[in-house]
């Protein structure tokens, strides 16, 4: 069975929802609450813990975005679902971990799929299958902080950074392998980030506090990427720098044009100005005949 928490203030709303979510799930367990501190209260002197969790936002005393973060706290494996009649306060949800926005008049539309998404986040978590100097490991995603490239293409060369050493056909064979994974564990960090998730499922327009939240991510998988390649590319403007981003973070041309308010065939021309660009700054890229998507992720 899957506990589920819904908590608004009007009874009425909460029922409704109650019946959506049992319609599109048999196995919900769902409890009302109508008010934040009802639900905080069965979570801290019930040790009631629920598995996914649908808040009102817009709730007197205490919204529910304060009440997600606290629930992000006092139940870390509890995925959050926000549920308002406001789309204004979509940009507001970003200071917390959840996993879904829904417009209440939408719940019958989109409640599903937030719930899918919802139970697949809080499934077990993505673990990668890394070789190690003492075998094989399976490390889950959630335990990886950071991702450092070991590797560097010089001269046509390839060249692992602690060895200093030209790279044979086997350790060639061994780089090409480590970078092989080092990309897959990065496609996995970024694929298990929520906002990510969100924003692939229901692309819109970007506010502020979302660039940033990107630009953070992309710089703890990437471990600095964003300086490093303004260092390296310092005739790219601001724009090329978010497309860069978003490229590195593998969203579509369609949900681009989103993020920006342009058409995909306008992001397909920055994407062509920006590998000229790039071309202009260092020759050498794109002469194995790489696309923008693959020099980007691996600069």
């Amino acid at each position: 069975m899957i506990p589920i928490a819904i908590c608004d203030d009007e009874l009425l709303h909460a029922r409704q929802t109650q019946a959506a979510i049992r319609r599109c799930e048999a196995q919900a367990v769902t409890r009302c609450f109508e008010s934040p501190l009802a639900l905080l209260a069965a979570v801290t002197q019930q040790g009631y813990a629920p598995r996914v969790a649908v808040l009102d936002i817009r709730m007197a005393g205490m919204d529910g975005i304060e009440l997600a973060k606290r629930l992000n706290a006092l139940v870390p494996g509890c995925a959050i679902i926000f549920l308002t009649a406001y789309l204004s306060y979509a940009p507001d949800v970003y200071e917390t971990r959840h996993v879904y926005f829904v417009l209440k008049s939408e719940l019958d539309r989109c409640i599903g799929s937030a719930l899918r998404a919802a139970l697949a986040e809080t499934a077990a978590p993505a673990s990668l299958q890394l070789a190690t100097a003492h075998g094989y490991r399976n490390v889950p995603v959630t335990d990886v902080l950071f991702l450092e490239r070991i590797l560097r293409k010089i001269q046509t060369k390839l060249i692992l950074v602690e060895l200093h050493a030209e790279a044979t056909s086997e350790k060639l064979a061994m780089g090409r392998m480590l970078d092989g994974q080092v990309q897959a564990l990065a496609s996995a960090m970024i694929d298990a980030d929520e906002v990510v998730k969100q924003l692939r499922i229901q692309p819109k327009f970007l506010a502020d506090s979302q660039w940033d939240y990107l630009q953070k991510l992309t710089d703890r998988v990437y471990k600095g990427a964003s300086k490093r390649f303004v260092m390296r590319f310092p005739q790219l403007t601001p724009a090329d720098s978010q497309l860069c981003m978003l490229i590195r973070l593998h969203f579509s041309n369609a949900q681009i044009a989103t993020f920006i308010a342009v058409s995909p065939a306008s992001v397909s021309q920055q994407k062509f100005r920006l590998k000229k660009r790039m071309m202009q700054a260092d020759g050498g890229l794109f002469a194995d005949g790489e696309t923008l998507d693959t020099v980007v992720c691996h600069v």
